[in-house]
């Protein structure tokens, strides 16, 4: 009986949507009822969908299609839902539309930051795991505005090379992503504006004179995305003094890290990051 209800629900819906298509003369109380009847159905929390086969979580940016209110769902339940007419809404705790303006152009392989992300990313992420070689790197920071005030729910993306300067391949990768590696995480700022990744310290390209870097980028929830000046290491015989001399005006305010500690339990480096500094276009993400 409840399926048999929800059943001619999407029926009438589907009516009075295709008699204002077609015709363009609907009586309005048709119209009224077919949106009533629409809006009746229950939605769906992306954060709550994961694909059984691969695991997968659903996530704003998606190949299967935008539903009403802009947003998409990533995985086979998410699109099973969406054909048959149950609406599917963003978390308040996520907010990422998968549309966020993209800043500070070229942005090269921003596509990159929405594909894969976590339905609900920590302050603490994981790039490399325990299984991956190379001395241990803690890299840290806190985001603030251009008013310097500590900003709650930023989500700052990264994805690096391995100890040999590599981006290993992974499961499921395609497209930017793919180019970008396994090595890549997503943390949301805490309440303090604070951010943490786990993983390895990067190998500088082989055979090249680019200094080892790890990349990054930032999404401002609802309003803008752009990457960031890389993270460098002061130490590395391979940052020139071109490359010092331009950190100042690098995205989101200087990326060159100091190590601390020894490298037997592992390195530590603060790369904190200012909002829109340096970024051309910033005026937008407010529109």
């Amino acid at each position: 009986m409840v399926f048999l209800s929800v059943r001619l629900i999407q029926e009438a819906s589907m009516r009075a949507l295709l008699c204002l298509v077609l015709s363009w003369s609907c009586p309005p109380a048709v119209v009224a009822a077919g949106v009533a009847l629409w809006d009746a159905l229950p939605a769906i929390d992306v954060t709550h969908l994961q694909d059984a086969n691969t695991g997968e979580q659903a996530c704003p940016l998606c190949r299967h299609g935008y539903d009403a209110g802009g947003f998409v769902a990533s995985t086979q339940r998410g699109a099973i839902a969406l054909r048959s007419g149950r609406r599917v809404t963003a978390s308040a705790v996520s907010r990422i539309t998968g549309r966020e303006r993209v800043v500070g152009l070229p942005c090269e392989g921003c596509e990159a930051v929405f594909q894969g992300i976590p339905a609900n990313p920590g302050p603490v992420s994981r790039i490399a795991t325990e299984h991956d070689a190379g001395d241990r790197l803690l890299l840290t920071g806190t985001v603030r505005n251009l008013a310097g005030k500590p900003q709650a729910n930023i989500v700052v993306y990264t994805y690096q090379t391995d100890a040999r300067g590599r981006y290993p391949s992974g499961p499921g990768l395609s497209g930017a992503a793919a180019r970008h590696g396994r090595l890549r995480a997503w943390a949301r700022t805490d309440a303090s504006g604070r951010y943490t990744f786990t993983t390895v310290r990067p190998g500088a390209y082989p055979d090249r004179t680019t200094p080892a870097h790890i990349h990054l980028h930032v999404i401002e929830p609802g309003r803008c995305t752009y990457y960031l000046g890389d993270v460098l290491f002061a130490g590395d015989p391979r940052l020139s003094s071109s490359l010092r001399a331009r950190d100042a005006g690098a995205h989101g305010g200087p990326g060159i890290v100091q190590l601390s500690g020894d490298g037997r339990d592992g390195w530590r480096a603060i790369r904190d990051i200012h909002l829109g500094r340096n970024v051309s276009g910033y005026a937008a993400c407010s529109g």
